[in-house]
């Protein structure tokens, strides 16, 4: 219960603004448009998402700490993951927390293709040194301040 009451008074104290930005036009295809589905199911997500990372800020800063978010490398395969990094990074910039994107220093796959960086969709010992690395380069400037 006071879990529950922390976090409905975090939620009260940050912002509601909606960070999805891309609407699907309507195509009359009623229930039969799956990409709109897809989409409106993606935003949805996303809204929650971004008010649990605003919680997860506030908490911080009143903590006197900084949040950092690391978004893990995905193939390009994910039809949404992009977008929602997208809305991460900008909500960070608004926000003033801290995204390390990954993705950008990692090898793009298409779907299915192998790489000695993953197994199936899960980082190898390679990729998870791979990962690590990046998230040392990108905490350096976190750490100077």
């Amino acid at each position: 219960k006071a879990v529950q009451n922390e976090t409905l008074a975090l939620d009260k104290k940050v912002s509601h603004e909606k960070v999805w930005r891309w609407d699907m036009p309507d195509t009359k295809l009623g229930d039969a448009d799956v990409f709109k589905k897809l989409n409106d199911a993606a935003r949805n997500e996303m809204e929650t998402t971004a008010r649990i990372f605003r919680m997860l800020n506030l908490a911080c800063r009143e903590s006197n700490s900084k949040l950092i978010v690391v978004p893990l490398p995905a193939p390009n395969n994910s039809l949404f993951y992009f977008r929602e990094i997208e809305c991460l990074k900008k909500m960070a910039t608004e926000e003033g927390f801290v995204v390390i994107d990954a993705s950008s220093k990692f090898p793009s796959l298409a779907p299915m293709e192998k790489h000695p960086t993953y197994y199936t969709g899960h980082f190898s010992p390679m990729g998870h040194r791979m990962l690590a690395d990046i998230i040392t380069e990108g905490l350096k400037p976190v750490l100077k301040e």
